[in-house]
C-alpha cells in the first residue's frame, strides 16, 4: 500500500510555486476549495457526561455489501461535514466503493450543545465513542480511520491508548505537528488569529449554554488575544484538567505516546506547511525509526491540507485525497474482503513501514 504512494509524485499548480507556496496552498485550502457536498444521514453519539456529538454517514454506497470497508474521517479545529476536504475525501472514497462517515466535533455540527463542553486539541474519548457507532451501524465492515490536522492528532492518541472495543485495520494522519506545544511556539501571528477567530466564533454560537457554567467568564474568554489566551481562559477552565495552556499543550500531543501505536498508520506532511515547521518532523522520524507500523511521508510543498493539483484550475481532488485512498485501498485487497467470507483480523499484523519521501 505505501508503494502506491510512493509512486506518486506532486506537482502543484503554476500559480503555487515559489517561497510563499505553503501560504498560497494552505489559503486556496480555506478559502478557495469547493467539493460536491455528498448526501448525508446524521446520527447522534451520547457521550457519558450528556453531551451529544454527531456523526454524518454519507449515503453514496448505502446498498454495499455487508463486508464493504468504512473510513471514518476525523476533521481539524472547529471541524465537521461542512468543511470542503472532508467533503472532498468522502466523494472520493464512495468513488472507490467504500463507505465514508464524518466526525463532528462538539459544537460544530450546527446542533445546540447539551453540556457546557467543547472539544479538546487531543481527547480521543468522543472519537472513540463514534468508533462503536460506526461498528454498530455497520458491524461487518472493517474500519479505517483518517485524521486532518487536530483530528490526525486526536485519531493518533486513540491509536495508542487501551484499544477500543472494535479493530481499526490501518489509519492515516494528515498535517499535524505531532507536538502542540512547540508548534504554538512556533506559530506565526496571522495564523493564531485566524484560529482564534474561529474558536470565539464556536463559543459565540453556544454562548447561552457557556454562559451558565459557573467556571467560564464568556466576556473574559471573547476578549482573549491569541490561542493561548483563549485556552487559558476557557478550556483549562471548561475541563479543569491542567495548569496552563503548556501544560495542556504537552499533555494533549500524541508525540509522546505513538511508540505505542500498533494499527498502521501513514503520517502525511508537507515541509512548507506554515503551521507546522518542518522541523516538528524531526522528533516524528525517530518514532519512525522505532516504530515499524508507522510510514512518514513528506512532499516538499502542499500547504496545510492544501494539496491542489492542475496546471492552473485546481481539480475536485487534491494530491492528499488521492494518497489518502491509495494507501487505504491497498490496505484492503478487494477480493479478500469486500465479500461475505470470513476475514481474518489478523492479516495486517505483519505491516511493516519505514519512513516514505516523495519529492
Amino acid at each position: 500500500a505505501l508503494k502506491r504512494v510512493s509512486a506518486l509524485h506532486y506537482r502543484p499548480p503554476l500559480w503555487c510555486s515559489g517561497f510563499f507556496s505553503g501560504d498560497i496552498l494552505t489559503a486556496y485550502c480555506v478559502v478557495l476549495r469547493r467539493s460536491k457536498a455528498p448526501e448525508f444521514v446524521r446520527h447522534f453519539v451520547h457521550l457519558e457526561d450528556g453531551a451529544t456529538a454527531s456523526i454524518d454517514v454519507g449515503t453514496g454506497n448505502a446498498a454495499a455489501p455487508p463486508r464493504t470497508p468504512v473510513v471514518l474521517i476525523v476533521p481539524g479545529i472547529g471541524g465537521s461535514s461542512k468543511q470542503h476536504y472532508a467533503r472532498a475525501l468522502v466523494n472520493v472514497f464512495e468513488d472507490k466503493g467504500w463507505r465514508a462517515v464524518v466526525y463532528n466535533h462538539l459544537g460544530c455540527d450546527g446542533e445546540p450543545l447539551r453540556t457546557a463542553r467543547l472539544f479538546t486539541f487531543g481527547d480521543c474519548e468522543d472519537v472513540r465513542s463514534a468508533l462503536l457507532l460506526v461498528s454498530q451501524l455497520f458491524p461487518q465492515s472493517p474500519l479505517a480511520i483518517v485524521g486532518i490536522s487536530m483530528g490526525a492528532n486526536i485519531i493518533c492518541n486513540l491509536l495508542a491508548s487501551p484499544p477500543p472495543e472494535v479493530h481499526i485495520h490501518a489509519a492515516v494522519s494528515l498535517c499535524q505537528a505531532y507536538d502542540a506545544h512547540r508548534a504554538h511556539e512556533k506559530l506565526s501571528w496571522l495564523y493564531n488569529r485566524l484560529l482564534l477567530s474561529k474558536m470565539l466564533k464556536i463559543v459565540r454560537e453556544h454562548s447561552k449554554v457557556l454562559s451558565a457554567s459557573a467556571e467560564l467568564d464568556l466576556l473574559h474568554v471573547l476578549d482573549a488575544n491569541n490561542t493561548g489566551q483563549y485556552d487559558e481562559r476557557c478550556t483549562l477552565r471548561m475541563h479543569g484538567r491542567w495548569d496552563s495552556a503548556e501544560h495542556y499543550y504537552k499533555d494533549q500531543s500524541c508525540l509522546q505516546t505513538m511508540w505505542k501505536i500498533k494499527t498502521p498508520l501513514m503520517c502525511m506532511n508537507a515541509i512548507d506547511d506554515p503551521l507546522v515547521p518542518h522541523e516538528l518532523l524531526d522528533e516524528l522520524r525517530q518514532v519512525v525509526h522505532l516504530n515499524p507500523n508507522i510510514a512518514l511521508v513528506t512532499t516538499n510543498t502542499g500547504g496545510h491540507i492544501g494539496y491542489a493539483c492542475g496546471y492552473l484550475i485546481p481539480k475536485a481532488i487534491s494530491f492528499a485525497d488521492k494518497a489518502i485512498v491509495d494507501f487505504l485501498d491497498g490496505m484492503f485487497p478487494h477480493d479478500d474482503v469486500w465479500n461475505d467470507d470470513d476475514d481474518d483480523d489478523d492479516d495486517d499484523d505483519d505491516f511493516d513501514v519505514r519512513t516514505g519521501k516523495n519529492d
